[in-house]
């Protein structure tokens, strides 16, 4: 059983209490009520509590707005020897969505291939929405300098102009 953490844009928890990352190797569309059908990709991410115990979260990221939808375990943690269960459990409810899963092995993964993954993985860092349609903020160097995107809207406004 999975509880819906509502408003959350990332996990919160550090890598190092990372100890298994689940990864959906599809994108199937997913309904969730009140917020909508997308495409989304699923990661089952198992971790470490403070207290010593071991929850799992499973982070759903539809990927057409960036929208995070964060579901935590049912009890929230539990005991290492129950985590096999918990695992199993996060993997069927994952499943049932229609994702196809990949463990990536995260904890037996080399230093820098971890510290790749950090970067990469969304749950790890807050993840804020974008209406449907439109696409992330071009990055500053990349595509037509400013000056020739003016120069061109003049040459266009007065090609208008001239009719």
């Amino acid at each position: 059983m999975f509880t819906p953490l509502p408003g959350r844009t990332s996990l919160g928890v550090e890598p190092a209490r990372v100890v298994a990352i689940i990864e959906s190797i599809n994108s199937p569309n997913i309904s969730i009520p009140d917020v909508g059908t997308e495409p989304t990709k699923a990661y089952l991410v198992g971790v470490a509590t403070p207290a010593g115990g071991y929850c799992i979260f499973c982070y759903l990221l539809f990927t057409d707005t960036n929208t995070p939808i964060i579901y935590i375990s049912n009890p929230p943690e539990v005991a290492f020897e129950q985590y096999g269960a918990l695992e199993s459990d996060a993997i069927q409810f994952a499943e049932s969505m229609g994702f196809m899963l990949d463990n990536m092995n995260f904890r037996a993964q080399p230093a820098d291939v971890q510290a790749r993954l950090v970067e990469q993985l969304p749950f790890f860092r807050d993840q804020f929405p974008r209406r449907r349609g439109t696409s992330p903020a071009p990055m500053q160097g990349v595509g037509a300098a400013p000056a020739a995107t003016q120069v061109d809207a003049a040459v266009v406004a007065r090609l208008l102009a001239s009719f």
